[in-house]
């Protein structure tokens, strides 16, 4: 979704906040030539959030969540009576009304940028699933955070050549040993903000290590905090995914569920105030002499007794390893050809 389509979740739990017992208000700051949007408190303090529409017409019902429910009902506004989507917090806590106005938030941007608010509120609440029954225990920090932003730019890579593969060859988010794969390719992203340095951690015996036929590659992306133009946050790097066609569902489902990097929509705003830029990249295949160790390279003695090895790669002076740029769209349509996929 893009930003200009998204409000403030921070505003909107300030409307909510004023909201008295039986009383609604239209949304501030909503402007929709089709539909209106209020925010409201019923008897009990519970908070609704209502999109009036034709009562001509079958809504749904969702009660498939701990924190918040989907409905439909009459309710009275101003001097009418009108059918309205009910979207209605299931608990009156802090914790529960912040991430409501966040998913309130999501639900308006959608209506603005045309879809049904049936459908908006329906693909809202799929998308912040797990936000109203797990919360993080902590969010990303910054290694981790730099880590996902280099995936996710390869990720964006892919789906421009296809969009119906890409998410299937990302394999970093659910602990795979390379963060991109297929039976013919595989490429392990290590990305930084180190510009002083060009070396990279290599995080077990399985990274560098290839199935017979496959081609191996390791990118090294060196990012920078920035707020300049072409620096982009992780939620703006989602949100151009989305529009590539990326499903916004199995996006968010992917991440939310992630052993690696666990990130929930609830956070957005958090990490929409921490953008990076590129600096530079260098991609590198990893065949021949390439300094690498893998299972393969230690005797069967030895590995019994290893149980963990990291090591750390200099990448200064391996240019005969470096891949030319003319290459990238071969490798790229390569990491898309799933029906390889091992």
């Amino acid at each position: 979704m893009t930003d200009e389509g998204r409000f403030s979740s921070d505003l909107l739990n300030v409307q909510l906040g004023g909201i008295e017992h039986g009383n609604i208000q239209e949304v501030f700051g909503f402007e929709s030539s089709e539909y209106e949007a209020y925010l409201a408190r019923d008897g009990s303090g519970s908070a609704h959030f209502l999109v009036p529409v034709l009562d001509d017409v079958m809504y749904f019902d969702d009660d498939k969540s701990e924190g918040v429910r989907l409905g439909s009902g009459n309710w009275d506004i101003g001097s009418e009576q009108k059918f309205c989507l009910d979207c209605y917090s299931m608990e009156n806590s802090i914790e529960n009304e912040t991430s409501f106005c966040a998913l309130v938030d999501r639900v308006l941007g959608q209506i603005r940028d045309g879809r049904h608010p049936s459908e908006a509120l329906q693909v809202s609440l799929d998308a912040m699933r797990d936000t109203f029954k797990l919360r993080p225990k902590e969010r990303l920090g910054r290694t981790d955070l730099i880590g996902l932003m280099g995936e996710l730019i390869w990720l964006e890579r892919l789906a421009e050549v296809n969009v119906d593969t890409a998410l299937q060859v990302w394999k970093g988010d659910i602990g795979g040993s390379k963060d991109f794969e297929t039976g013919s390719s595989a490429i392990e992203v290590k990305s930084s903000t180190d510009r002083g340095s060009l070396s990279v951690k290599i995080s077990s015996l399985s990274q560098l290590s290839k199935a017979p036929g496959q081609r191996l590659y390791l990118s090294a992306v060196r990012l920078m905090e920035s707020s300049d133009e072409k620096a982009r946050s992780v939620p703006q790097l989602l949100d151009d995914l989305v529009q590539l066609g990326v499903g916004e569902k199995d996006l968010i489902d992917r991440l939310s569920e992630s052993s690696t990097y666990r990130y929930l929509e609830i956070d957005r705003k958090h990490y929409e105030g921490k953008a990076f830029s590129l600096f530079d990249e260098n991609l590198f295949e990893v065949r021949g002499a390439f300094p690498a160790i893998t299972r393969e390279d230690l005797s069967e003695t030895v590995l019994k007794s290893i149980e963990d090895l990291q090591y750390t790669v200099n990448l200064e002076g391996l240019e005969m390893y470096k891949v030319p740029d003319e290459n990238f769209p071969e490798i790229l349509s390569d990491l898309t050809k799933v029906e390889d996929s091992a």
